[in-house]
């Protein structure tokens, strides 16, 4: 006979992802008949959009004719050329097949770099607001997290002197992701180059999230770390869910910017990792391979419909000054501002969950994209649906906010 009934481990018990978890409540008032308007995920394929034909085709084509083996564990060679020449055209770098892990999404790609690089108890620097992927798995293999902060007034841009205050020789990586979410901030060359120098004055490795880089509203692409690095060892992340429109196909990629071979060990053990799971999804890889070699036509017109869609959004919010909202510049998120000490409301947590519960507007709370004071009083909107649906749901959020408005 059993004594007792198993139950969680400590790492996963802490382990929380604000963004998946409110989906429970969500799928549990809907079940009651509740109409739930979601707008806390970034899929666009659950609206009006596509994945483009010659990938679909191309994927096909390699199931039918026989690609359905074990593919390489590291990614099949002619993918991971194919991604070394597209970054070479976008950012002027140059790697090797070597330098890339093709990935089941950037998800698993994080899971390989904290296994591989870090030790229980060595720490991580993430910026606040931060994708709450990175602080739960931290957790769950036990890394001591630091946030950086990213000033609002200031467009979202990382504070480099909050980075010097918290860097120290125990940390192993500092995390940038940019274009950002959930503020959807574009970092500019300046900062990007103050953070090059902090990493390397203090022997840390930068990792570098770009999986939104084509999703560009207004400005221009940034610059990608790895351009400006120069021997300080980066490890950039991308994928095929956001701008290629295939995010159920979990295809994501690490490669390695390593001039003096700093992280050589360390990037081998991602290798191993990488072997020890097998391999990602061998058709996927010739469906993303087609992918990257198109004229991607679809782009121009799908950044128009963001940057509509974001107006939408700011339209409404803007009619009532509970609300503040730094336009982003990328991506298809905003990440606005509540002024929660004059509402009925105890957190921007107890907001967002009154706002689901009472409208069924499910959003995300701030406070779930990092523990720093930066965060608070903020909820995170995915604007891919349609203007009317966004409309809807912004005058539903706005009009819930006003009626608990203290007296």
């Amino acid at each position: 006979m059993y004594v007792e009934k198993y139950r969680q481990s400590n790492r996963v018990r802490e382990m929380k992802y604000a963004i998946r978890d409110l989906v429970v409540l969500a799928n549990k008032l809907e079940k009651e008949g509740k109409k739930i308007i979601r707008l806390n995920i970034g899929d666009p394929l659950r609206y009006d959009y596509e994945t483009p034909a010659e990938m679909i085709e191309a994927m096909y084509d390699a199931s039918k004719n026989g690609k359905n083996y074990y593919a390489d564990s590291l990614g099949e060679l002619e993918l991971r050329e194919e991604i070394s020449k597209h970054e070479k055209s976008k950012h002027g770098i140059s790697t090797s097949a070597d330098d890339v892990i093709f990935t089941s999404g950037v998800s698993e790609a994080i899971y390989f770099l904290l296994a591989a690089f870090t030790d229980v108890g060595e720490e991580i620097l993430l910026p606040a607001p931060t994708y709450p992927a990175y602080s739960s798995l931290a957790t769950v293999f036990q890394n001591n997290v630091k946030y950086y902060n990213c000033v609002e007034e200031n467009n979202w841009l990382p504070d480099p002197d909050d980075i010097r205050l918290k860097i120290s020789e125990k940390t192993r990586l500092m995390v940038l992701i940019n274009p950002n979410n959930p503020t959807g901030a574009i970092y500019d060359e300046k900062v990007l180059r103050e953070i090059r120098d902090i990493a390397g004055e203090n022997n840390t490795v930068i990792v570098s999230d770009e999986i939104y880089d084509d999703l560009v509203l207004e400005g221009e692409r940034p610059k990608g770390m790895a351009s400006i690095a120069k021997d300080v060892p980066t490890i950039v992340f991308n994928g095929f869910s956001k701008s290629f429109l295939a995010p159920g196909w979990r295809a994501g990629y690490a490669y390695r910017w390593d001039p003096e071979d700093y992280i050589a060990d360390a990037w081998e053990g991602m290798k191993k990792i990488a072997r020890a799971r097998l391999s990602a999804t061998t058709p996927i890889e010739y469906g993303v391979l087609a992918g990257l070699r198109s004229e991607r036509s679809y782009l121009a017109p799908l950044r128009k419909k963001l940057l509509s869609r974001r107006d939408a959004v700011a339209k409404v919010l803007e009619k009532s000054d509970l609300f503040s909202l730094v336009h982003p510049k990328a991506a298809f998120y905003a990440f606005p501002g509540i002024d929660i000490s004059r509402t009925t409301f105890e957190s921007d947590e107890d907001f967002v969950v009154s706002l689901l519960k009472e409208e069924g507007v499910l959003t995300v709370y701030g406070s779930g994209f990092g523990k720093s004071p930066v965060t608070k009083d903020h909820f995170r909107i995915v604007y891919l649906a349609p203007e009317e649906i966004l409309t809807e749901a912004m005058e539903k959020t706005v009009n819930f906010a006003e009626k608990h408005i203290k007296n």
